[in-house]
């Protein structure tokens, strides 16, 4: 008796295969992953690219005496240039100085201008925390430490800011100093913000090498913080420098929105 049910073929079950992929593939053209799922693999090469620089920062610290490199200082030619050209030996790419999030990340000078360390052909999004009051509070890239910071010296180096997101072309940031760091960003100008375009959050380095996502208000150092991380004595800042602080990061958390 023969039997009421089609016969199915190789050849039949290719055909099908092949149509759901074919049905797949414009499934996805059509109705592309969400769009949160893009800002988050930003994100994440954002993390990536800190980690590979802390790595840098740590290879440089283990071969000059456990000392991070200075914010700014001189090579074997005579030229003034910046952390990142310090360390540049060990990082070996300036892809990783540029988050893909950051709408400003593409703006560089490869041409330097005599011994202004902003030139350096380095892309603008990390920055080195260079705190200062000039009074009591020092960040490891502050003026204080001409010579590199010394991480025997971090109070508390897993809380320690050592680099953040910056729309500015400064190779450093100062939370104290909102007339270069609360400004839009400009290809104009050198001032800009703190960087906090990932969903409103912000990838930070800590001075012992790993990296988080934070939100702008973690950044205050205020004294509801066990540690201040912008302070390398972990101590907290005056109610003044308190209050610059907060302007700066809020004015980042804002403009980072508006961006």
């Amino acid at each position: 008796m023969a039997s009421d049910h089609p016969k199915i073929t190789v050849s039949s079950l290719l055909k099908a295969c092949a149509i759901c992929a074919l049905s797949a593939v414009i499934f996805y053209i059509v109705f592309p992953l969400p769009q949160r799922a893009r800002p988050k693999a930003r994100q994440i090469s954002c993390l990536s690219n800190m980690r590979q620089i802390g790595l840098g920062l740590q290879q440089y610290a283990q071969d000059n005496n456990n000392d991070l490199p200075p914010r700014q200082g001189r090579i074997a030619d005579g030229s003034v240039v910046s952390w990142r050209a310090l360390i540049d030996p060990y990082t070996r790419s300036k892809g990783i100085y540029r988050c893909p999030s950051n709408p400003f990340a593409a703006w560089n000078d490869q041409a330097p201008k005599g011994n202004d360390i902003e030139h350096d052909g380095f892309n603008r999004s990390y920055a080195v925390n260079s705190t200062s009051d000039h009074l009591h509070s020092f960040g490891p890239f502050s003026g204080k430490f001409p010579n590199g910071f010394p991480l025997s010296k971090a109070a508390n180096p897993e809380t320690l800011l050592a680099i953040v997101e910056s729309t500015a072309a400064y190779s450093d940031f100062n939370v104290l100093n909102p007339q270069i760091f609360r400004w839009p960003a400009s290809e104009d100008s050198k001032t800009g913000s703190l960087f906090c375009g990932h969903t409103g959050m912000t990838n930070v380095l800590f001075c012992d090498g790993h990296v988080r996502a934070k939100q702008p208000k973690d950044l205050l150092g205020s004294d509801a913080l066990a540690l201040n991380p912008w302070t390398t004595n972990g101590e907290p800042f005056s109610p003044a420098s308190q209050a610059k602080a907060t302007s700066v990061i809020e004015y980042g958390a804002k403009y980072s929105r508006n961006n």
